[in-house]
This record gives structure tokens, sequence and C-alpha cells, in this order.
């Protein structure tokens, strides 16, 4: 304890002027039938939105009120733990979750298999393309990288003249674990180290250079991006990546943060992004759990200042 200072706390929120009480949990649908493995909200060329959520065998369409079945024909297998990701490239929803064939729905309606294209753990859009990381194309690849032909996700064929292509990175160890999109490039993150992705001219196409091999990230959704910059969760700590180079944010709880976090679960983290506060929440399994999400970090980016909402 020491006079005036607060130690420690719970669901108290740094704002621009101070500290603030964070604000209660509601419910905002109905509930799903089965527990959620991956969510998302897009928005389509008219500016109309799909809210879109996953099961580990289906996957759902918030419609009026009400979770909509919108599995492919057959359902999923997915696999006990794992995860749906989403990409939106126009008007199509694209979902991954790399155990079933890579989805679409294209601006209305149900999922469909999405054929020629490589299963794969993630997915993001940019600069005209769809791209993947740690993909299954027939082999598993948990080192590469693939991408669509140019504003053209239907096919995967690698060829320069229709700029598809893939590449692998085997000089760190370890599998891709996310895929960002920073502003005209690409990010993608294993657990020890991160590339920087820049579209060149054939025959290369595009090509990824090693930022840093010791620092990566932990999980897909441990990555949050606020399209000028990526905050992210490594193993060693927590850091913000603007294209030069990754800089440590958390001086002050990195000992403390590392401390309370079960290393052996940190692939479960899940960070969202609080633009009208400017606040980011990564939530985490603290050593108390077996994997569940019990705690809250949260981190306001123009203070730079943190606290905890659990």
């Amino acid at each position: 304890h020491a006079q005036g200072v607060i130690t420690n706390c719970d669901m108290l929120l740094p704002s621009t002027k101070g500290y603030k009480g964070a604000p209660s949990l509601v419910a905002a649908t109905t509930a799903l039938a089965a527990a959620c493995r991956g969510s998302a909200y897009v928005v389509k060329l008219d500016n109309t939105t799909r809210l879109f959520a996953g099961a580990q065998t289906k996957l759902y369409e918030y419609v009026s009120s009400a979770w909509s079945d919108v599995s492919r024909g057959g359902n999923y297998t997915g696999s006990s733990d794992s995860a749906w990701r989403f990409a939106q490239f126009g008007n199509v929803t694209i979902a991954v979750n790399k155990i079933d064939a890579m989805q679409k729905s294209v601006s209305t309606g149900a999922f469909s298999d999405l054929a020629g294209a490589p299963k794969a753990l993630v997915v993001e859009t940019v600069g005209g393309f769809v791209m993947v990381a740690n993909y299954n194309d027939g082999t598993d690849t948990p080192d590469g990288i693939a991408w669509c032909a140019f504003e053209d996700y239907t096919d995967w064929t690698a060829s320069v003249a229709t700029q598809a292509g893939n590449l692998r990175k085997y000089d760190t160890p370890g599998e891709f674990r996310a895929l960002k999109r920073l502003g005209q490039y690409a990010v993608a993150y294993k657990e020890g180290a991160m590339y920087l992705g820049i579209k060149n001219g054939p025959p290369t196409l595009w090509g990824f250079n090693l930022i840093s091999g010791e620092i990566g990230a932990v999980s897909h959704e441990a990555v949050v991006s606020i399209e000028t910059a990526h905050f992210f969760v490594s193993r060693t700590g927590i850091y913000m990546y603007d294209g030069a180079r990754p800089v440590p944010i958390d001086d002050g709880i990195r000992e403390w943060f590392l401390g309370d976090l079960n290393v052996g679960y940190t692939y479960k983290i899940r960070g969202i992004h609080d633009k009208n506060n400017s606040l980011i929440y990564w939530y985490y399994p603290s050593t108390g759990s077996t994997g569940t999400l019990d705690s809250g970090l949260v981190y306001n980016y123009k203070t730079n200042k943190w606290w905890r909402a659990n």
C-alpha cells in the first residue's frame, strides 16, 4: 500500500481525464446454439452490414434479431480448438478454420466451399488480394503464405500472369499464427518472428521481409489493428508496430502481466479495439485458470496508460 496511490483494482479504464469506471457487459444478441469460435462485423460496398459468428460445426448470421444458420450443406467438422477467422473482399465474405474448406458467402445467403482455394488458419484482404497464412493446399504448410489472383478470389493457381502465388518462410522456426493488413502492406506473425509483406513486381509478386526473429504474436486475435499501427501480445511482452520497428509499450507492467498470464494458453488471448475511446482490451487466461479468459488488460494508446477490466 502507498498513500494516495492505487496499486491494484478492477473495472477501471484509463481515459484522457484520468480514470473512469468500465461499462458492464450486456447481452447484445440471443445466445448461439454452441460456443462461439470467432465472429465478424463486415461492411459491403453499398455500406450495408452483416454480422457473423461461428461455432465448431456451424456458421451463423444475425438477421432480424436472431441467429440464422448460414452453414454450407453438411455443416463443418472443425476441431476441439479450431477458430473461425473472417475477411471481407468487396461483397464477398471469406471464412477459414483450416480444418474445413475455405468458405465464401457472396453478398447474401449461406456459405459454400471456395473451390481451388487452400484451407487456412488465418485470412486477410490487402491490395486487391485475399491472402492466407498457415495453409493446406493438399500439403500442410504452416510456414507458408498464399494469395489469390489480383482481384479474383476464385483463382489460387500460382501464376505470374494473374499474380497469384505463394511462398514459405522457414528461416525462423514455427508456424504462422496471425496475418493483418497495415495500410498497403501485410504483416505475418509467428510466435517468435514477424514479417512485413510488400507487393513487388514479377516474378516474386509479394515479398515478406523479416522484421524480427525474436518478437512475434501469440495468436491472430492478440494482434489489434488501429489501421495506422498494430498493437500485439508477444511471448516477451506487448508491442506496437507501425511499419518501422516493433516497440515495447508495456514498461511498468511487463513483469506483472507475464507473471499473471498462464503461458500454456497464450494462443487463446483475444483483443478488441474501442475506437471511440482509444482503448484496446486484451482478455487472457490468468495463472489461476485452465484456459478460460478470466482476466482483462486495457490500454489507452492516446494517454499511454494501463488498467484492468476483468
